[in-house]
């Protein structure tokens, strides 16, 4: 398993120096028995080249296709057509790739990792909707045992996909360290039905939180949330105030709905109403799901505490610069108004809105602030 370390900027590698616990770095080293091998790296490089190679071949046999079809025109406006169909459909196919970034990161969601037993975990809202949703335990783990109590990890996924979207991110650490992990089906999305534009999601959050804190086998003080895009949104809201959760993570979210809204540009908007997200409707409700407004600069109080924990003991955030979905900006944002160090937050070059090819680095990274933040609570 072998990362390229050409591609990390100094802050990375500083991190990545911290996690090797300040041993020597050699580009291009082995770094497989830093982190476990239910990471399926490698299986996942294959399955993109494949994809990619599939692309290719597509785009060749389709260009043959047009060149045999239209290699003795009739007429001067039968070549012009010709280009010009031939340019839309490169363009069309760059454009469908670019925007589909997140297609890519569905290659993940169909790894099954050993060591790890899957089981049903519904649930029921507040009002009586039932949410399709998972707990994950590592093999050997008796959670009927009554003296057990485990660190618990939650998962949310972001808009438009499925519990199986933090799987990438969350079950390496639950494998390494014999935490507990559970994750759910969003409303309108996997298995749950309803509208996967309802903002009821963030009361689904609460409730979620809610019924995992009060589990017996749950350890209350150690109770981390990890969320992507929508799933980062609704960390902040839900997870962040929670005074039963003692770490949070969040990943390319839109923080700042109103900023969000009003930097689109058309063809942004157009996206997004093509793929059926519906923005609030007026600025009160934007304001209302603005992840900013629940935030602390001096941080909250947790359950049984009587002083405030920091954010900096708390909370890590991420972003790519080249995100298309949701501007990085809103990254920056979060991180001003939560007055965070650079310790908590890691923004990539690149890496789109779902981390494209920084997964296994986004795991180390989780799984050291986990850890830190998990000992300095003893």
């Amino acid at each position: 398993m072998y990362v390229n370390l050409n591609l990390m900027n100094k802050k990375q590698l500083r991190i990545a120096k911290r996690i090797k616990c300040a041993k020597k770095i050699h580009l291009g080293m082995d770094i497989q028995h830093d982190f476990p091998q239910v990471f399926p790296l490698r299986d996942y490089k294959k399955k993109l080249q494949i994809k990619r190679i599939g692309w290719v071949l597509t785009l060749l046999v389709i260009l043959v296709l047009s060149i045999i079809g239209n290699i003795f025109p009739n007429s001067y406006w039968d070549w012009i057509n010709f280009i010009l169909v031939v340019l839309l459909l490169i363009f069309s196919v760059l454009i469908y790739m670019d925007l589909n970034r997140s297609k890519v990161a569905t290659l993940w969601d169909d790894f099954e990792y050993k060591g790890l037993v899957k089981q049903p975990f519904d649930f029921t809202a507040r009002d009586g909707m039932k949410q399709f949703a998972y707990i994950y335990t590592p093999e050997g783990i008796n959670l009927k045992n009554s003296s057990i109590q485990l660190p618990a990890i939650i998962g949310l996924h972001g808009w438009g996909s499925h519990h199986r979207e933090m799987d990438r991110y969350c079950l390496p650490i639950v494998q390494k360290n014999q935490y507990v992990y559970f994750t759910y089906d969003a409303v309108g999305q996997g298995l749950t039905p309803g509208d996967k534009s309802d903002f009821r999601q963030i009361d689904d959050c609460k409730d979620f939180i809610d019924i995992i804190a009060a589990l017996p086998f749950v350890d209350r003080k150690k109770i981390l949330v990890v969320g992507m895009s929508l799933g980062a949104t609704k960390t902040a809201i839900a997870a962040y105030p929670h005074p039963d959760v003692r770490g949070i993570i969040m990943m390319s979210g839109a923080y700042d709905l109103v900023f969000t809204n009003n930097s689109m540009s058309k063809i942004e908007y157009l996206l997004y109403k093509l793929n059926g997200f519906k923005f609030p409707k007026d600025e009160k409700e934007l304001e209302k799901f603005s992840a900013l407004n629940y935030f602390s600069s001096e941080g909250i109080r947790l359950r049984d505490e009587n002083h405030l924990t920091p954010n900096s003991a708390r909370v890590f955030l991420m972003a790519n610069k080249n995100d298309p979905v949701v501007k990085y900006q809103n990254t920056l944002k979060a991180i001003q108004k939560l007055n965070l160090p650079p310790d908590n937050y890691s923004i990539f070059e690149k890496g789109g809105h779902c981390f494209e090819g920084n997964e296994y680095w986004v795991a180390i990274e989780i799984n050291t602030f986990i850890s830190r933040i998990l000992e300095e609570g003893n």
